[in-house]
Protein backbone atom coordinates (compact mmCIF):
# COMPACT_ATOMS: atom_id res chain seq x y z
CA UNK A 1 0.00 0.00 0.00
CA UNK A 2 1.12 3.68 -0.92
CA UNK A 3 2.31 6.49 1.54
CA UNK A 4 -1.00 8.45 0.03
CA UNK A 5 -3.45 4.96 0.20
CA UNK A 6 -2.05 4.46 3.94
CA UNK A 7 -3.03 7.48 5.32
CA UNK A 8 -6.11 7.80 3.63
CA UNK A 9 -6.71 4.47 4.81
CA UNK A 10 -5.80 5.60 8.80
CA UNK A 11 -8.13 8.46 8.24
CA UNK A 12 -10.94 6.23 7.09
CA UNK A 13 -10.58 4.41 10.41
CA UNK A 14 -9.97 7.24 13.07
CA UNK A 15 -13.62 8.83 11.08
CA UNK A 16 -15.28 5.20 11.55
CA UNK A 17 -13.96 5.38 14.58
CA UNK A 18 -14.93 8.60 15.76
CA UNK A 19 -18.27 7.97 14.30
CA UNK A 20 -18.81 5.02 17.09
CA UNK A 21 -18.98 2.47 14.31
CA UNK A 22 -17.98 -1.12 12.93
CA UNK A 23 -15.46 -1.12 10.31
CA UNK A 24 -18.24 -1.72 7.41
CA UNK A 25 -16.99 1.77 5.87
CA UNK A 26 -20.47 2.41 5.17
CA UNK A 27 -21.63 5.69 6.79
CA UNK A 28 -24.91 8.03 6.51
CA UNK A 29 -25.26 11.08 5.77
CA UNK A 30 -26.12 12.45 9.47
CA UNK A 31 -22.75 10.51 10.55
CA UNK A 32 -21.05 12.89 8.43
CA UNK A 33 -22.35 15.96 9.21
CA UNK A 34 -22.00 14.90 13.47
CA UNK A 35 -18.39 14.80 11.93
CA UNK A 36 -17.93 17.28 10.46
CA UNK A 37 -19.35 19.93 13.02
CA UNK A 38 -16.92 18.30 15.22
CA UNK A 39 -14.07 19.27 12.61
CA UNK A 40 -15.53 22.45 13.93
CA UNK A 41 -14.98 22.06 17.25
CA UNK A 42 -19.11 22.00 17.50
CA UNK A 43 -20.66 20.15 20.58
CA UNK A 44 -23.45 22.35 21.53
CA UNK A 45 -26.40 22.84 19.19
CA UNK A 46 -29.29 24.93 19.95
CA UNK A 47 -32.25 23.17 18.39
CA UNK A 48 -36.06 22.93 17.80
CA UNK A 49 -36.39 19.25 17.07
CA UNK A 50 -38.68 18.42 13.88
CA UNK A 51 -39.28 15.60 11.58
CA UNK A 52 -37.20 16.81 8.64
CA UNK A 53 -33.63 16.96 11.49
CA UNK A 54 -34.70 13.46 13.57
CA UNK A 55 -32.13 11.25 11.51
CA UNK A 56 -29.50 13.94 12.31
CA UNK A 57 -29.87 14.50 15.98
CA UNK A 58 -30.71 10.97 16.19
CA UNK A 59 -27.19 10.31 15.53
CA UNK A 60 -25.88 13.35 16.93
CA UNK A 61 -27.05 12.47 20.52
CA UNK A 62 -25.41 9.07 20.18
CA UNK A 63 -22.49 10.76 19.87
CA UNK A 64 -22.49 12.92 23.13
CA UNK A 65 -23.64 16.42 21.44
CA UNK A 66 -25.27 18.95 23.70
CA UNK A 67 -29.09 20.03 23.18
CA UNK A 68 -30.43 23.25 24.37
CA UNK A 69 -33.80 22.59 23.33
CA UNK A 70 -36.15 25.70 22.84
CA UNK A 71 -39.43 26.47 22.50
CA UNK A 72 -39.26 28.65 18.97
CA UNK A 73 -36.74 28.59 16.46
CA UNK A 74 -35.95 32.50 16.73
CA UNK A 75 -34.88 31.67 20.72
CA UNK A 76 -32.66 28.99 19.23
CA UNK A 77 -30.48 31.26 16.73
CA UNK A 78 -30.45 33.79 19.56
CA UNK A 79 -28.63 31.26 21.53
CA UNK A 80 -26.00 30.46 18.58
CA UNK A 81 -25.57 33.86 18.15
CA UNK A 82 -24.72 34.83 21.55
CA UNK A 83 -22.32 31.61 22.03
CA UNK A 84 -20.51 32.39 18.56
CA UNK A 85 -19.70 35.46 19.83
CA UNK A 86 -18.74 34.84 23.74
CA UNK A 87 -17.02 31.41 22.36
CA UNK A 88 -15.36 32.55 19.13
CA UNK A 89 -18.01 30.06 17.81
CA UNK A 90 -19.61 28.94 15.69
CA UNK A 91 -22.73 28.99 17.14
CA UNK A 92 -24.63 26.25 15.64
CA UNK A 93 -29.17 26.64 15.34
CA UNK A 94 -30.87 23.26 13.83
CA UNK A 95 -34.58 23.42 13.32
CA UNK A 96 -37.13 21.75 10.36
CA UNK A 97 -38.44 23.12 7.26
CA UNK A 98 -41.34 25.61 8.50
CA UNK A 99 -39.48 26.76 11.42
CA UNK A 100 -37.22 28.16 9.65
CA UNK A 101 -39.03 31.11 8.92
CA UNK A 102 -39.06 31.67 12.44
CA UNK A 103 -35.29 31.65 12.64
CA UNK A 104 -35.12 34.81 10.15
CA UNK A 105 -35.35 37.52 12.75
CA UNK A 106 -32.10 35.80 14.34
CA UNK A 107 -30.12 35.43 11.28
CA UNK A 108 -30.69 39.18 10.42
CA UNK A 109 -29.81 40.22 13.93
CA UNK A 110 -26.39 38.22 13.65
CA UNK A 111 -25.37 39.55 10.40
CA UNK A 112 -25.75 43.18 11.84
CA UNK A 113 -23.46 41.63 14.64
CA UNK A 114 -20.95 39.53 12.40
CA UNK A 115 -21.43 36.77 14.62
CA UNK A 116 -20.38 33.55 13.70
CA UNK A 117 -23.06 31.49 13.44
CA UNK A 118 -24.01 28.13 10.78
CA UNK A 119 -28.03 27.49 10.60
CA UNK A 120 -29.17 24.10 9.71
CA UNK A 121 -32.46 22.77 8.69
CA UNK A 122 -34.02 19.92 6.63
CA UNK A 123 -36.41 19.64 4.30
CA UNK A 124 -38.27 17.21 2.16
CA UNK A 125 -36.89 14.49 0.33
CA UNK A 126 -35.01 16.02 -2.81
CA UNK A 127 -37.55 14.17 -5.33
CA UNK A 128 -40.46 15.77 -3.70
CA UNK A 129 -39.39 19.22 -3.92
CA UNK A 130 -40.99 21.90 -6.12
CA UNK A 131 -44.40 19.19 -6.33
CA UNK A 132 -46.07 20.50 -3.15
CA UNK A 133 -43.39 18.42 -0.62
CA UNK A 134 -44.67 18.16 2.61
CA UNK A 135 -43.34 21.91 5.11
CA UNK A 136 -41.75 22.92 1.29
CA UNK A 137 -40.59 26.58 1.57
CA UNK A 138 -37.61 28.07 -0.49
CA UNK A 139 -35.23 28.18 2.47
CA UNK A 140 -31.87 28.69 0.52
CA UNK A 141 -33.37 32.05 -1.50
CA UNK A 142 -35.01 33.05 2.17
CA UNK A 143 -32.07 32.61 3.86
CA UNK A 144 -30.10 34.87 1.56
CA UNK A 145 -30.44 38.47 2.03
CA UNK A 146 -29.82 37.57 5.91
CA UNK A 147 -26.61 35.68 5.96
CA UNK A 148 -23.39 35.69 4.21
CA UNK A 149 -24.27 32.37 1.97
CA UNK A 150 -26.88 29.72 2.00
CA UNK A 151 -27.03 26.43 0.68
CA UNK A 152 -28.70 23.42 -0.56
CA UNK A 153 -27.05 19.76 -0.10
CA UNK A 154 -27.85 17.74 -2.45
CA UNK A 155 -25.63 14.11 -1.67
CA UNK A 156 -24.37 12.94 1.49
CA UNK A 157 -20.78 12.80 0.37
CA UNK A 158 -20.69 16.66 -0.24
CA UNK A 159 -21.47 17.08 3.58
CA UNK A 160 -18.26 17.59 4.78
CA UNK A 161 -16.97 19.99 1.99
CA UNK A 162 -20.43 21.98 2.41
CA UNK A 163 -19.98 22.63 5.96
CA UNK A 164 -16.64 23.25 5.28
CA UNK A 165 -17.16 25.79 2.90
CA UNK A 166 -19.62 27.70 5.07
CA UNK A 167 -17.69 27.41 7.75
CA UNK A 168 -15.11 29.29 6.01
CA UNK A 169 -17.58 31.76 4.62
CA UNK A 170 -18.74 32.45 8.32
CA UNK A 171 -15.28 33.35 9.36
CA UNK A 172 -13.77 35.35 6.04
CA UNK A 173 -13.89 39.07 6.79
CA UNK A 174 -16.25 40.36 8.46
CA UNK A 175 -18.01 37.15 10.53
CA UNK A 176 -21.80 36.26 9.67
CA UNK A 177 -24.39 33.77 9.93
CA UNK A 178 -24.32 31.09 7.14
CA UNK A 179 -27.30 28.63 6.71
CA UNK A 180 -27.32 25.20 5.35
CA UNK A 181 -30.58 23.00 4.06
CA UNK A 182 -30.10 18.92 4.25
CA UNK A 183 -32.76 17.40 3.02
CA UNK A 184 -33.89 14.68 5.11
CA UNK A 185 -33.16 11.47 2.56
CA UNK A 186 -29.43 13.09 1.93
CA UNK A 187 -29.28 12.72 5.81
CA UNK A 188 -30.24 9.02 5.98
CA UNK A 189 -28.40 8.57 2.27
CA UNK A 190 -25.68 5.63 2.68
CA UNK A 191 -22.30 6.19 1.28
CA UNK A 192 -19.22 4.80 1.00
CA UNK A 193 -15.94 6.08 2.69
CA UNK A 194 -14.06 6.03 -0.11
CA UNK A 195 -16.28 8.62 -1.43
CA UNK A 196 -15.61 10.97 1.59
CA UNK A 197 -12.56 13.47 2.23
CA UNK A 198 -12.43 15.10 5.44
CA UNK A 199 -9.43 17.57 6.10
CA UNK A 200 -8.93 19.95 8.70
CA UNK A 201 -10.44 23.19 9.30
CA UNK A 202 -6.96 24.53 8.91
CA UNK A 203 -6.93 23.19 5.38
CA UNK A 204 -9.67 24.87 4.53
CA UNK A 205 -9.60 28.57 5.92
CA UNK A 206 -6.34 30.56 6.73
CA UNK A 207 -6.01 31.21 10.46
CA UNK A 208 -3.31 33.66 10.15
CA UNK A 209 -4.40 37.81 10.93
CA UNK A 210 -4.57 39.91 7.85
CA UNK A 211 -1.69 42.38 8.52
CA UNK A 212 -1.03 46.05 6.86
CA UNK A 213 1.77 47.34 4.86
CA UNK A 214 4.68 49.08 6.36
CA UNK A 215 3.21 52.38 4.48
CA UNK A 216 -0.13 52.21 5.25
CA UNK A 217 1.29 51.65 8.91
CA UNK A 218 3.39 54.91 8.69
CA UNK A 219 0.83 56.78 7.02
CA UNK A 220 -1.69 56.53 9.82
CA UNK A 221 0.97 57.51 12.33
CA UNK A 222 1.85 60.45 9.94
CA UNK A 223 -1.92 61.49 10.41
CA UNK A 224 -2.25 60.80 14.09
CA UNK A 225 1.25 62.80 14.71
CA UNK A 226 -0.62 65.72 13.01
CA UNK A 227 -4.20 65.66 14.50
CA UNK A 228 -5.34 68.55 17.41
CA UNK A 229 -8.25 66.34 18.45
CA UNK A 230 -8.05 62.57 17.17
CA UNK A 231 -10.56 60.05 18.28
CA UNK A 232 -10.58 55.96 17.79
CA UNK A 233 -14.11 54.54 17.84
CA UNK A 234 -13.71 50.21 18.13
CA UNK A 235 -16.70 48.67 17.17
CA UNK A 236 -17.23 44.82 17.29
CA UNK A 237 -15.34 43.29 14.78
CA UNK A 238 -12.79 44.62 17.31
CA UNK A 239 -14.12 42.03 20.18
CA UNK A 240 -13.50 38.79 17.54
CA UNK A 241 -10.06 39.22 17.38
CA UNK A 242 -9.26 39.77 21.05
CA UNK A 243 -7.83 43.35 20.38
CA UNK A 244 -7.88 44.27 23.76
CA UNK A 245 -4.12 44.83 24.92
CA UNK A 246 -3.44 45.88 21.38
CA UNK A 247 -5.69 48.47 21.85
CA UNK A 248 -4.25 49.79 25.31
CA UNK A 249 -0.63 49.56 23.48
CA UNK A 250 -1.80 51.82 21.01
CA UNK A 251 -3.46 54.28 23.45
CA UNK A 252 -1.01 54.09 25.67
CA UNK A 253 1.53 55.11 23.09
CA UNK A 254 0.10 57.90 21.12
CA UNK A 255 -2.19 59.20 24.27
CA UNK A 256 -4.99 59.10 21.77
CA UNK A 257 -8.71 58.76 23.33
CA UNK A 258 -10.67 56.12 22.42
CA UNK A 259 -14.66 55.15 22.22
CA UNK A 260 -16.03 51.41 22.37
CA UNK A 261 -19.13 50.11 20.49
CA UNK A 262 -21.25 47.08 20.82
CA UNK A 263 -19.41 43.98 21.07
CA UNK A 264 -16.06 46.01 21.91
CA UNK A 265 -17.61 47.19 25.17
CA UNK A 266 -15.10 46.52 27.55
CA UNK A 267 -12.09 45.75 25.48
CA UNK A 268 -10.64 48.34 27.17
CA UNK A 269 -11.87 49.13 30.75
CA UNK A 270 -13.90 52.69 30.99
CA UNK A 271 -11.52 53.22 33.88
CA UNK A 272 -8.63 53.24 31.33
CA UNK A 273 -7.50 57.16 31.11
CA UNK A 274 -7.37 57.10 27.74
CA UNK A 275 -10.45 55.05 27.42
CA UNK A 276 -14.10 57.48 27.24
CA UNK A 277 -16.24 54.96 27.63
CA UNK A 278 -19.54 53.47 25.41
CA UNK A 279 -19.96 54.96 22.01
CA UNK A 280 -23.38 56.15 22.33
CA UNK A 281 -24.04 60.41 22.20
CA UNK A 282 -27.52 59.77 23.85
CA UNK A 283 -25.84 58.07 26.76
CA UNK A 284 -22.34 59.14 26.81
CA UNK A 285 -22.26 62.92 26.28
CA UNK A 286 -17.91 62.21 25.55
CA UNK A 287 -19.54 60.79 21.85
CA UNK A 288 -20.54 63.89 20.74
CA UNK A 289 -16.89 65.04 20.75
CA UNK A 290 -17.37 63.38 17.97
CA UNK A 291 -18.12 66.32 15.58
CA UNK A 292 -15.01 67.94 16.63
CA UNK A 293 -12.28 65.75 15.80
CA UNK A 294 -9.98 66.37 13.17
CA UNK A 295 -9.07 62.44 12.97
CA UNK A 296 -11.65 59.74 13.30
CA UNK A 297 -9.84 56.03 13.28
CA UNK A 298 -12.83 53.76 12.73
CA UNK A 299 -11.31 50.32 14.45
CA UNK A 300 -13.88 47.65 13.12
CA UNK A 301 -16.84 50.10 12.93
CA UNK A 302 -18.62 50.27 9.79
CA UNK A 303 -19.76 53.66 8.52
CA UNK A 304 -22.74 53.31 9.60
CA UNK A 305 -25.57 55.57 11.47
CA UNK A 306 -23.91 54.77 14.72
CA UNK A 307 -21.43 57.08 13.39
CA UNK A 308 -23.84 59.50 11.46
CA UNK A 309 -22.81 57.50 8.11
CA UNK A 310 -19.20 59.19 8.88
CA UNK A 311 -21.07 62.19 7.46
CA UNK A 312 -21.75 66.12 8.51
CA UNK A 313 -22.68 67.01 11.03
CA UNK A 314 -21.84 64.34 13.31
CA UNK A 315 -17.93 63.51 11.40
CA UNK A 316 -16.83 66.64 10.41
CA UNK A 317 -16.24 67.53 6.63
CA UNK A 318 -12.72 68.69 7.37
CA UNK A 319 -12.23 65.81 9.10
CA UNK A 320 -9.79 62.67 7.71
CA UNK A 321 -11.32 59.17 8.14
CA UNK A 322 -9.20 56.42 8.76
CA UNK A 323 -10.79 52.98 8.80
CA UNK A 324 -9.43 49.77 9.89
CA UNK A 325 -11.94 46.59 8.94
CA UNK A 326 -11.51 42.69 8.23
CA UNK A 327 -14.08 43.51 5.24
CA UNK A 328 -12.75 45.47 2.19
CA UNK A 329 -16.70 46.02 1.59
CA UNK A 330 -17.13 48.01 4.31
CA UNK A 331 -14.00 50.29 3.49
CA UNK A 332 -15.01 54.24 2.20
CA UNK A 333 -18.92 52.51 2.21
CA UNK A 334 -20.39 55.92 2.89
CA UNK A 335 -17.19 58.21 3.26
CA UNK A 336 -13.96 58.22 1.34
CA UNK A 337 -11.28 57.80 3.90
CA UNK A 338 -7.90 59.07 4.14
CA UNK A 339 -6.26 55.36 4.94
CA UNK A 340 -8.17 52.46 4.31
CA UNK A 341 -6.92 49.17 5.91
CA UNK A 342 -8.48 45.67 5.86
CA UNK A 343 -7.09 43.57 7.96
CA UNK A 344 -7.29 42.05 11.48
CA UNK A 345 -8.08 44.90 14.16
CA UNK A 346 -5.80 43.35 17.23
CA UNK A 347 -2.90 42.79 14.31
CA UNK A 348 -3.16 46.06 12.70
CA UNK A 349 -3.89 47.83 16.10
CA UNK A 350 -0.15 46.20 17.44
CA UNK A 351 1.47 47.55 14.05
CA UNK A 352 0.39 50.92 14.58
CA UNK A 353 1.92 50.96 18.60
CA UNK A 354 5.17 49.24 17.40
CA UNK A 355 5.60 52.39 15.04
CA UNK A 356 3.84 55.09 17.23
CA UNK A 357 6.60 54.08 19.57
CA UNK A 358 9.50 55.05 17.28
CA UNK A 359 7.83 58.45 17.95
CA UNK A 360 7.99 61.35 20.79
CA UNK A 361 3.77 61.59 21.78
CA UNK A 362 2.44 64.09 24.33
CA UNK A 363 -0.84 64.31 26.16
CA UNK A 364 -3.44 66.20 23.97
CA UNK A 365 -4.81 69.37 25.04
Amino acid sequence: MSGAANTQWRSHISIISEMGMSTSRTVTGSHLLAQALKHEGVHTVFTLAGDHVLPALDVMADQDFRFIDTRHEQSAVHMADAWGRLTGGPGVAMYTTPGFANAIPGLANAMHSGSPLLSISGSAELNELGRGAMQEIDQVDMALPTTKGAWMVTSANRIPDMVAHAARVAYSGRRGPVHLTIPVDVQQQEISLDDVNFYPSSEYRSTAPVVASDEQVRAVVEILKGASKPLIIVGSAGAYSQSGEALENLIETTRVPLMTEGDARGLVSDAHPYCYGFFDSGLNQAAKLLREADVVVLLGRKQDLIVGYAMAPVVSLEATVIQIDPSEAEIGRNRGVGVGIVGDISAVAQQLADEAAKHSWSDLP
